[in-house]
């Protein structure tokens, strides 16, 4: 049976990064992601494995209502 250890955390704002970088020691393949080009670079940086997600471009709504 394969075994993985992947997290991955939606958002890499106050409580996603925190959270993140108290996890990142324990899981070396932990995915974060952010909406922003230039977090994105930090993140990386950071080690991270990072992505841009914006879930307001991905649902075509530009007001934020869900």
């Amino acid at each position: 049976m394969l075994e993985t250890n992947n997290i991955a955390i939606l958002g890499s704002g106050w409580l996603g990064f925190s959270l993140a970088q108290c996890l990142l020691a324990q899981h070396p393949t932990l995915h974060l992601s952010t909406r922003s080009n230039t977090k994105l670079t930090a993140l990386l940086h950071a080690g991270f494995n990072a992505y841009i997600i914006d879930i307001e471009a991905l649902s075509g709504n530009d007001q934020g209502d869900v």
